[in-house]
């Protein structure tokens, strides 16, 4: 039962933050094919971070941080 709130929890805090980073770029005015231009990340890669399909490395935040004009405290902020 523990283990079943703490995974809830877990995919929670995974879907929020996959929806920041969709927040962020959206907010700047990319698309998913611009930030990929801008960030030297590849699209397919921004579509799954944002979707909650993989978890991003700390290089490819770090990189889309800067392609959004945000720091990475705002990125890994909760609130």
């Amino acid at each position: 039962m523990e283990e079943d709130v703490f995974n809830l929890t877990t995919n929670v805090q995974h879907s929020i933050f996959a929806n920041k980073l969709r927040a962020f770029r959206v907010r700047k005015g990319l698309s998913i094919s611009c930030a990929a231009a801008h960030s030297g990340i590849d699209g397919k890669a921004i579509y799954a971070y944002e979707n909650d399909k993989a978890t991003p490395r700390f290089a490819d935040l770090k990189k889309l941080a800067v392609c959004y004009g945000v720091t990475l405290t705002e990125i890994f902020s909760i609130c």
